[in-house]
């Protein structure tokens, strides 16, 4: 019998709980659990235009009457959807959905005003019953924002993402949007936005009163020409409560203000906000700050140069790269009494910037080759109270490596005491393979940093060989080429410390994609996954790209579920997995052998011996496979306490022939020889802890022997009792005929052992976007 716990406690409680055990948990104890535990369950509702034009004729004119009638009956249909989702929707994103889609390049013209007056009914009739005067109420209400609004009768999308992919029929529908949802949202991000886009960020911020979280990303563009960029107060209209004027003072004369009353701007309750890619003027950011005093976190990426207008000229519009007015930008920022700025024979009194609550800044600038300076973008020692930086590396590409690890080396005392770092930049490493490196810097500062907690550098190539820490892998020699992997020039990795950031709850990284004949692949993904596995237990959230050498074996990702704490998982590749290598996914490892000898004998005939037979005696005749078929079935009836997955049967079988070839070498060799190799070999059986870390078996199938072991000793063990996202990043080109049937193969398989994961397929332009994989 459930305890009866007043409402207000089981809805406080549920608020702790993640998504997976709302779902499937908390959502199937009780009727009155599952009415409570809906206000908490996340929905997200997808609107993505190229798939629905896909759905009924691959999006271009229908000329047929039964194509017609198919587009008509479809889009009747989605309509249906779309009212029954829309009112217990978290989310809405709204994209032209051309980066998942593989083969759609562009959006047929006049197929998003097709999609947009059906959701606009939708909004319309969810939105019907909904009380203004309760949401103004609710928006009153800080501590009970969200039940006020759940308990209302509207909707509860408190997230809107719109992915224009630069298509300007969808940017166009962004007003319109907030003007429905705007009241209730507390998130909103606008990805690729069209070029030459100005943002009316006031007229955003406008209809959404309680807005926490905003980020406006755009495309990097080809030309200078084609910068999107913020809008002038002066080009918006007035914002203010009353006219905003800038009191001249004479020189040497006390500040004062002569009879003229200094505008007060609205301000918004705005904690986050993230400009990707776009052009920021002077006068532009200063009043965006002005209006969001309470900012948390800013992040300004990859600022682009604009061109100079009359309106906006040069050294405002491209403030962050003079050096004399973006010290003084930021100076303002940090400092809640910024001096006078002279002005030849004026002196200007200059609102304050001042940030209080900035905990979280980010600032970078694109590399142009007008603007390439080497220099420090954002002085770090004039905010104290700042805990998480970020800096981007794309710039350091036009200049000599070495350079810009000195420019690195002027921070890395004051890193030493943050939690969170974020670099960006795409580089390559055919050159940094030996050497004072980007990398090398980036190694070692990961190794003296205990209290680093979320790490993300998903666009730096990070080398194999720095996870190679142990003796015997350290005695491989790698090849200083690249390019030219049958080079005979070859180096040893010189011994390397271990990350030192055993607390990180964040990683995001990528592996540079090596062609080395030295190296075997299977070696490789067993370094990567046992390193980060044993050096960061306490891992959330792990984005590992590398697009060939670690999706070959995705059994070896087994070792990754050693992260108890893992809530979020991002793989490039894997699409052509199989349900013999995944299916150690399972929640408990209990098997049952009848179903997997009937999926060997349908699906994988040749593996039939893998089991019992070794590799010399195979299985050749019909009937002795019949009769085999029959004994196996009959005698593993109820013998599940002692199954293994399909994937322990794989590593034995590798790890079987690896110990044959081992032996096999021994007795090539003398007797002198044979007593040294083993007394060499139970030196090296033995643990190798480096830095605290037990590194024994790294690398080594016996890694992963000796991880089914300890799940076959320990049954009822819950596999990652916290995930809740498995994504897989798709490194397909458009138009190369992409086959839709490997993913669904891999969806089915991770939805039938693991029915409580959302598993989500991206390009390598969503993963750039990252907006899909943040819920």
């Amino acid at each position: 019998m459930l305890p009866e716990l007043p409402t207000e406690i089981l809805d406080d409680i549920f608020s702790y709980l993640g998504q997976g055990t709302l779902r499937f948990a908390v959502s199937l104890a009780c009727r009155r659990w599952y009415q409570i535990a809906q206000a908490h369950i996340r929905k997200t509702v997808y609107i993505s235009i190229a798939e629905l034009s896909y759905s009924h004729g691959q999006g271009g004119p229908l000329e047929s009457p039964f194509g017609r009638m198919k587009k008509r009956r479809h889009l009747k249909q989605f309509a249906c959807k779309l009212k029954q989702n829309l009112p217990s929707a978290y989310s809405l994103v709204y994209s032209s959905g051309l980066s998942p889609k593989f083969g759609a390049e562009y959006l047929y013209p006049g197929k998003e005003k097709e999609i947009w007056p059906i959701l606009e009914d939708a909004l319309a009739a969810a939105t019907s019953s909904l009380s203004v005067s309760s949401l103004v109420a609710a928006s009153n209400n800080n501590n009970s924002l969200a039940d006020d609004f759940n308990n209302s009768g509207g909707l509860r999308i408190r997230k809107l993402v719109l992915d224009a992919d630069m298509d300007q029929s969808i940017w166009s529908r962004l007003m319109s949007l907030l003007s429905m949802l705007g009241l209730g949202l507390l998130s909103l991000r606008i990805e690729s936005i069209p070029l030459r886009s100005i943002v009316p960020i006031h007229e955003i911020l406008r209809p959404c009163p309680n807005l926490r979280s905003l980020r406006i990303a755009s495309l990097t563009p080809p030309t200078i020409d084609q910068v999107s960029r913020l809008q002038e107060d002066r080009e918006e209209g007035s914002n203010t409560r009353t006219t905003s004027i800038i009191s001249i003072i004479k020189p040497g004369n006390a500040p004062t203000i002569n009879n003229v009353a200094i505008g007060v701007k609205r301000q918004w309750p705005l904690q986050s906000a993230t400009f990707d890619n776009l052009a920021l003027p002077l006068t532009a950011l200063e009043s965006f700050v002005q209006s969001c005093p309470d900012l948390i976190e800013l992040r300004i990426i990859c600022v682009q140069a604009m061109t100079a207008t009359e309106a906006i000229p040069g050294h405002i519009g491209n403030f962050i790269f003079h050096k004399e007015r973006r010290d003084q930008f930021f100076h303002r920022l940090s400092s809640s009494t910024p001096p006078p700025v002279l002005h030849s024979s004026l002196s200007v009194l200059q609102p304050s910037l001042y940030l209080p609550k900035l905990k979280s800044l980010y600032v970078s600038r694109t590399a142009t080759s007008a603007f390439h300076l080497m220099e420090e973008v954002v002085p770090i020692p004039q905010f104290p109270k700042v805990e998480h930086w970020g800096f981007s590396t794309m710039c350091m590409a036009w200049f000599f490596r070495a350079s810009a690890c000195i420019l690195l080396d002027q921070h890395i005392q004051q890193f030493n005491r943050l939690t969170t770092l974020e670099i960006s930049g795409c580089r390559d490493v055919y050159n940094d393979l030996v050497g004072n490196t980007f990398e090398t810097w980036l190694h070692r500062l990961l190794c003296s940093s205990p209290q680093l907690e979320h790490f993300k550098a998903h666009k730096v190539n990070f080398p194999f060989r720095m996870l190679y820490v142990t003796k015997e892998l350290r005695m491989k020699p790698w090849s200083m080429s690249l390019i030219f992997p049958h080079d005979e020039h070859y180096h040893y990795q010189e011994p390397e410390k271990v990350w030192a950031c055993h607390k990180l709850k964040t990683l995001h990284i990528t592996f540079a994609t090596t062609y080395d004949s030295l190296k075997g692949y299977e070696e490789m993904a067993l370094v990567v996954f046992g390193y980060i596995s044993r050096v960061c237990p306490e891992l959330e959230d792990l984005l590992i790209d590398e697009g060939f050498c670690l999706n070959q074996h995705p059994e070896y990702l087994c070792l990754l579920s050693r992260l108890r704490r893992l809530k979020r998982l991002q793989l490039t590749g894997f699409e052509r997995s199989t349900e013999m290598q995944l299916d150690w996914i399972k929640r408990y490892y209990h098997y049952i052998p009848r179903e997997q000898i009937r999926f060997y004998w349908e699906h994988e005939p040749n593996q039939l011996r893998l089991s019992t037979s070794p590799p010399s005696s195979p299985i050749s005749t019909r009937p002795l496979q019949r009769l085999w078929r029959v004994i196996q079935l009959l005698n593993s009836m109820f013998s599940s306490n002692d199954s293994i997955s399909m994937s322990e049967h794989i590593v034995f079988r590798a790890f079987a022939v690896e110990e044959e070839e081992r032996a096999m070498e021994k007795k090539k060799k003398n007797k002198e020889e044979a007593e040294e190799d083993g007394e060499d070999g139970e030196e090296s059986d033995g643990k190798e802890v480096i830095d605290g870390v037990d590194m024994t078996y790294l690398g080594k199938l016996q890694d992963l022997v000796n991880y089914f072991q300890e799940r076959r000793s320990n049954r009822d063990e819950y596999l990652w009792p916290e995930l809740e996202t498995i994504s897989f990043c798709l490194r397909m080109d458009y138009g190369q005929g992409y086959s839709s049937r490997q993913t669904s193969n891999l969806y089915s398989i991770i939805k039938k052992y693991r029915s409580e994961v959302k598993v989500i397929f991206t390009s390598a332009k969503a993963l750039q976007k990252n907006y899909l994989l943040e819920e």
